[in-house]
Order: structure tokens, then sequence, then C-alpha cells
């Protein structure tokens, strides 16, 4: 691993099973939707000689690993994934997969989300966590999957549309919602062991950004490599390059990722907000 001279243009590939492997690594946010089970299938580690189609955001590409690996696993019978439904010639909303286990019919909504730990946001856990650019949180998101996604297969549109797709048998619902939490760098956080269990980093101000260490390493992923291990990351940079590409991001209200590597190649997570 070495480190590198600041480069604007500076693109690093990743393999398409270190993805795989980011993915798998990932845990998940259960216990949150009542009446509704969390996905609880292992999911088997395969090397696959794949690559990514031409598609750069991230849920899609989760979406396109997720489907590679139950495409390996004869345990499953993938039937249908992305199926739209329309209302007057308008999209009213999509079912993530439909797909067939020992028999039984299942409907799975999937998600991979990034929250950031903001106490001072809400007195209640669940409204706690928030997008790393404050526009989202995992209330909304929550909510969204209660009242739209899990229902939507009770209206018109979707019987219709299961007749079609010769779907003639009771679906079981299920979410998998994987999920990266970050908390107040150096601060203690009690957390229930749900939230505690995908706990993966920490977030900072720019304003306390000199609690960074000059000795470590630095690197910040684009947005569709937040899936990867920092451990699979081969070039780095110093703080000082670091805090001239932060700036950029946070001309736009970003707040970027970033990957850090100490000397003993001890390697963490954490978010630099723009806010």
């Amino acid at each position: 691993m070495k480190r590198i001279l600041f480069n604007p243009k500076f693109d690093f590939v990743f393999k398409f099973n270190q993805y795989v492997e980011g993915f798998l690594q990932t845990n998940q946010l259960n216990g949150l939707i009542r009446n509704i089970d969390d996905f609880n299938f292992p999911l088997k580690k395969t090397f696959l000689e794949k690559s990514f189609p031409k598609i750069n955001r991230l849920g899609k590409r989760v979406e396109f690993i997720f489907e590679e690996i139950i495409k390996q696993d004869d345990s499953f019978v993938l039937l249908h994934s992305n199926v739209q439904l329309f209302q007057d010639k308008k999209t009213i909303g999509e079912i993530d997969y439909i797909f067939e286990r020992k028999n039984i019919l299942f409907h799975l909504e999937i998600s991979y989300k990034f929250y950031l730990y903001d106490e001072s946001h809400s007195n209640s856990l669940i409204n706690c966590w928030i997008g790393p650019n404050r526009k989202d949180s995992l209330k909304l998101k929550l909510s969204k999957l209660q009242l739209n996604q899990f229902p939507i297969i009770q209206c018109e549109e979707f019987r219709r549309t299961r007749k079609k797709l010769n779907l003639n048998r009771p679906l079981r619902q299920m979410l998998l919602l994987k999920a990266q939490l970050f908390i107040p760098f150096e601060k203690s956080v009690e957390l229930p062991e749900n939230y505690n269990n995908c706990v993966e980093g920490s977030w900072l101000s720019m304003q306390n950004i000199h609690l960074l260490s000059k000795e470590d390493d630095y690197f910040i992923p684009e947005k569709k490599d937040w899936i990867i291990n920092p451990k699979e990351n081969q070039y780095w940079y110093s703080k000082e390059i670091l805090l001239t590409k932060v700036i950029e991001y946070h001309k736009r209200d970003f707040s970027p990722l970033v990957w850090l590597k100490t000397k003993e190649n001890k390697f963490s997570k954490l978010f630099l907000v723009w806010w």
C-alpha cells in the first residue's frame, strides 16, 4: 500500500468480489417493523466471475450483487425483480423481489443504508439516525416501508399483476435491511443490540478535524464503493490532501466517507460532515 499524490481524476477500480465480500460482511438491522419478517436465510459466500453493468448508483449495485448471490444458490428460485405497478399509466410502486424457497413464495424488500447517530436531532432513538447529508433518515425509510412498500401487495393493481405473473399462492413478506451505522467520534453511545451490531465507524465535523492524526493515511472512496472494506484499498494520501478534497465535497453540501489506516495497519471508517 502506498500514498498517492493528489489527483482529482484518480479512480481506483475494485474487483466485483470485493463488493460481494463487503455486502456479505455488512450486518442486518433487524427487528424494526412489526409483522414483517427479517430476511433470515444464509447467503452463501461464492466467488463470482462477474462485473457490474453500467450502473454507478450504490443501491442498484447492491441489488445486482444480491441477485447474483441467490442465483448461485439452488435453494432460491428468483421469480421476479423490480416489478413495477401502474395506475393510469403512472408508476405507483415497485416490488423489489419475488422468490420461492422450499415451496413458499416471498415478497422481499431490500435496502442498504448509511446512518449517523445525532442525539440533538431527537429524544427518540429511532429519530436520531439520519443520512450523512441530513436529507434522509431511518424513521423516514421505515415509514415508507410500512405505509407504502409492504401494503402495496393489497392494492388492485398488484392483484391484476399477480394474475399475469401466475402467482396464485400467498406471499410471505420479508425485509433485508443492511446498515452501516456511525456514532460521534470518540464518544461512547449505549445502543440496543440490533443497532450496536451495525456500528461500523464514527462521524466528525470539520471544526474537530484536528482530532485526526497526521500520522495516519486516508482515502475518500466514491459513493458507489462505500460497501468495500477499507483493507481492500491500495492507495492512500496524507491528512493535508484529505483536507483539500473534503473542502471541495463540503462546497456541495456533501459529507464524504473517509477510510483511515494507521501505521499498525488498523483500518476504520468515518464521515466528515459538512453540517
